[in-house]
């Protein structure tokens, strides 16, 4: 298929994915880190209001893509910059899995299949440095089999910098690859060295944090979170998509099973070691949660490619083709149903924020949609992104982020009526639900079930 019969198909897919990131995507995480954005580039723009709170990092093996999207943010917002960056993530995602498929010969039609999992857990958890990261792990492995050192030694120092989990998965996918290509071997190895010369001393610290993880989460091998966990945290919808997902990577298992003796070995290989990492990351370790599920979307994007879906029939490949658009349509549900869930959110985020702290709680349930994923957390977030100013609950108190607490300061994370010592110092919050905040503050504004108060002197 020549470029010009696949630049409608790539236009359709910008104005998809542009259209999945406007207003407030249901992704956990997002806004927190657009506030990120937001605040790093009031700091290098030397606001003296922020910098009273907070410093800028570059952390080894985490956040590359924030600096990489400060100058979006410098001159739009953390809110547009944080948009972006999913944008260009949902972009890469299918043209990385396009030059692996070319790499291996494989039909064009295994790239539309594997749309479906542009959209997994990583995108609904809004876990940006993850996400971002997972299109140039297939772009490495790709260079690896086009035999491009150069190129891989780049993205494997690009991906290590921007989350140590895919590059691990990236490095075990190399390792696995370097078993059925040994010539490869010095080159492979030499193109690996600087990202572990660069993060070495991170990994000795991530270590040590595993065997003795203080007052952060303990390690956990959770066998029926690798079993369950995604039905049960996914909603109505987004089962469907999982379902749908799972069964066309089944079946290209199974296909790929019947015709093994004419196919090459590289790719079950690979699905095989991705499926086996999955197994064998556990559920937390060195602090972090949910290791583990950040990882299924590789061995989902591989399992596409280990049968030439031309050796299929035709009415079998059509099936497929038509369970993804299935797959695709309940993201469209999703992101409708959550557009109705915030409405009026946009019209007070437009407000400016007062010159004081800022921030937001709610006073129903976090979760939406029929999910067990708090999408409602971060939503207040995006005022800081869109407006600036001194937010909360943006990761600040975490020593991997691109912005972070000066020593000895600190702002209350999540806020509640249960505890209203947390609300000191607030000059404004946006408040999800009824419920009165008391005499110190007023209702300043309303908007569906969204309402500002502002304090009172």
């Amino acid at each position: 298929m020549t470029y010009r019969r696949w630049l409608l198909p790539i236009i359709a897919w910008a104005l998809f994915a542009a259209y999945c990131v406007s207003g407030f995507p249901p992704c956990w995480d997002l806004g927190a880190h657009a506030a990120q954005l937001q605040t790093l580039a009031a700091l290098i723009r030397g606001n003296p209001q922020v910098a009273e709170h907070f410093a800028p990092a570059f952390p080894i093996g985490y956040g590359l893509n924030a600096w990489l999207m400060l100058p979006v943010a410098l001159v739009t917002n953390g809110a547009f910059a944080a948009r972006f960056a999913s944008w260009l993530t949902l972009m890469l995602m299918p043209l990385s899995h396009a030059l692996l498929a070319r790499s291996w010969g494989r039909s064009w039609h295994s790239v539309v299949l594997g749309l479906p999992f542009a959209f997994t857990i990583t995108y609904w958890l809004g876990f940006l440095p993850t996400f971002f990261a997972l299109p140039w792990v297939l772009f490495g492995w790709a260079f690896f089999l086009r035999g491009k050192p150069v190129a891989l030694a780049v993205v494997s120092v690009g991906v290590f910098l921007c989350h140590l989990v895919a590059w691990g998965a990236f490095a075990v996918g190399l390792v696995a690859l370097l078993a059925l290509d040994r010539k490869k071997l010095v080159s492979t190895l030499g193109a690996l060295v600087p990202a572990l010369a660069l993060g070495l001393t991170r990994v000795i610290t991530l270590v040590d944090r595993a065997r003795e993880p203080g007052e952060r989460l303990p390690s956990l091998y959770d066998f029926e979170s690798h079993v369950a966990w995604l039905f049960r945290t996914y909603g109505p919808a987004e089962k469907v998509a999982l379902i749908a997902a799972l069964l066309v990577a089944g079946i290209c298992v199974l296909a790929w099973w019947r015709h093994r003796a004419v196919e090459p070995a590289a790719p079950a290989v690979l699905f095989a070691t991705m499926v086996a990492l999955y197994w064998a990351t556990p559920k937390n370790i060195s602090g972090a949660c949910l290791v583990h599920v950040r990882l299924p979307v590789l061995a989902g994007l591989v399992s596409l490619l280990m049968v030439d879906l031309r050796r299929l029939p035709r009415a079998l490949v059509g099936g497929l083709l038509a369970v993804t658009v299935i797959a695709l349509s309940t993201v469209v549900v999703s992101h409708l149903r959550f557009a109705r869930e915030v409405e009026g959110l946009d019209e007070l985020i437009s407000q400016p924020t007062p010159r004081g702290l800022h921030g937001g709680l709610s006073l129903i349930s976090s979760r939406a949609l029929g999910s067990r994923i708090n999408l409602f957390d971060h939503l207040p977030e995006w005022w800081t992104a869109t407006q600036g100013g001194v937010g909360h609950d943006f990761f600040a108190d975490a020593d991997h982020q691109p912005v972070q607490f000066l020593p000895g300061h600190s702002i209350p994370g999540k806020l509640s009526l249960d505890s209203p010592e947390r609300l000191e110092g607030f000059e404004s919050l946006l408040v999800l639900g009824e419920g009165d905040l008391g005499p110190r503050f007023r209702e300043v504004a309303r908007a569906g079930r969204w309402r500002r108060f502002d304090r009172v002197f």
